[in-house]
């Protein structure tokens, strides 16, 4: 795949599996169609995005160094939503079947637990060091 002009630093396939983001140092997120490239290039971060996640085949989030995690309505191919972190965004995932909460990771010692519909932290997890990796299951 071509078309970020510095290096990628996530990936997400949609739930469908038709579609991947990437995020980038270039500071963009781009979506892939797997039939045939480029679809969307995404703009809005400031610093490099480090975390991609799809919360449905429409709806896109990135996290990035500037801090904040995007929301990204894909039928419409722009920003529908931005929510300001404590720290760098370095992972994110969603809970499966639930559309409506994002997990990010970020550098400050925190797993903010996201509120898709209000797009604001509903909850701070706390950590002796940076998250850099997390994970919900249905449990």
């Amino acid at each position: 795949l071509e078309g970020h002009t510095g290096a990628v630093y996530a990936v997400g396939f949609a739930p469908k599996g038709n579609l991947l983001a990437s995020g980038s140092f270039d500071k963009t997120v781009r979506v892939w169609s797997l039939e045939g490239g480029s679809v969307q290039s995404l703009e809005g971060h400031q610093l490099n995005v480090s975390t991609v996640a799809w919360l449905s085949q429409h709806l896109l989030s990135s996290g990035g160094y500037d801090r904040t995690v995007r929301l990204w309505d894909m039928q419409e191919g722009k920003a529908c939503g931005c929510c300001d972190l404590e720290g760098y965004a370095l992972s994110s995932c969603v809970k499966p079947g639930d559309t409506n909460t994002l997990l990010v990771g970020t550098s400050q010692s925190c797993a903010h637990k996201i509120d898709v519909r209000t797009g604001g932290v509903a909850a701070h997890i706390r950590n002796d060091a940076m998250v850099n990796a997390v994970q919900m299951t249905l449990d």
